[in-house]
């Protein structure tokens, strides 16, 4: 009965971030082509996982709790790179952030690491090819939530497969 119990919520848990594509697709090309991310996506996509991860886990439940901290932890880092000189991370990037560190939260603390690194690696890796091809200046910023939701695909792929 156990096992039954943790199958269904593992398929619950990846439903809502099936859910999420969507949201995360539309804020990937706004921020493309816009360089913003748009508080009804991103506050309701947090609004919405924070809704998912109490109704699956439990709100008061261990797993929960554990994936609120991961985005806690998830929005210092963010928010400290914002508050950089430049601001070369925009406070959408923050709440946006907060949204995926939350779900990648529901598949352990320790799956942070790994969402911002392969975030900032795809980031960087991207910037470099606009650099030297001399598409983007070296002060110049790039749209950061699609790598966001880069890493965080990343993320739940590593997390969810056996």
């Amino acid at each position: 009965h156990r096992q039954d119990s943790y199958g269904a919520r593992v398929g619950l848990l990846l439903s809502a971030h099936i859910a999420s594509l969507p949201v995360l697709f539309w804020l990937a090309w706004v921020d493309l082509r816009e360089h913003r991310l748009p508080d009804s996506g991103t506050l309701g996509l947090l609004a919405a996982s924070y809704l998912a991860s109490g109704v699956v886990l439990g709100s008061d439940s261990t797993p929960h709790q554990h994936a609120v901290v991961a985005a806690a932890c998830v929005v210092a880092v963010l928010w400290l790179l914002h508050e950089l000189p430049g601001h070369p991370l925009g406070f959408g990037d923050v709440k946006l952030g907060a949204a995926l560190g939350l779900q990648c939260g529901w598949w352990g603390i320790d799956s942070i690491a790994f969402f911002l690194s392969a975030s900032f690696v795809a980031g960087g890796l991207f910037a470099m090819g606009l650099l030297l091809t001399g598409r983007l200046a070296p002060r110049q910023h790039i749209a950061f939530g699609p790598f966001l939701v880069i890493g965080w695909i990343f993320t739940v792929l590593m997390a969810t497969t056996p």
